[in-house]
């Protein structure tokens, strides 16, 4: 039944992206070559997030990069999915709180960024 949990994190995720969606769409509609950079920064934050290799081994040896690392979302988020869908990758329990905290935000911060320019988006 763990892997239960896996859902309100789905959720939470969900929010995340939208906010990053909402402050992307508002930014390349002003700096239209940003557009062109986005899929170099997608993918800039997939390789970093830990999806293909071990954080915790890889930065062993500098254990202050593994603290910054804990303030990454989505290095937060696999975290918690993996644990919950594998078993495997314990993580501390605030990681709940601080992605909740950051999607929360993210969504927020993305949601009223973009409303504030709402009229001036089709113009072109």
């Amino acid at each position: 039944w763990d892997w239960l949990l896996v859902v309100p994190l789905v959720i939470l995720f969900t929010l995340f992206s939208t906010g990053v969606a909402l402050i992307t769409a508002r930014l390349t509609v002003h700096v239209s070559d940003l557009s062109q950079l986005l899929p170099f920064i997608s993918r800039l934050m997939f390789y970093t997030s830990g999806v293909l290799f071990a954080v915790d081994k890889v930065l062993a040896a500098h254990p202050w990069a593994l603290r910054v690392y804990d303030f990454y979302p989505l290095y937060q988020a696999l975290k918690i999915a993996r644990h919950h869908l594998m078993g495997a990758a314990v993580y501390p329990t605030y990681y709940w709180a601080m992605f909740a905290g950051s999607a929360v935000l993210t969504f927020a911060v993305g949601a009223v960024f973009f409303w504030r320019a709402e009229e001036r988006y089709g113009r072109d």
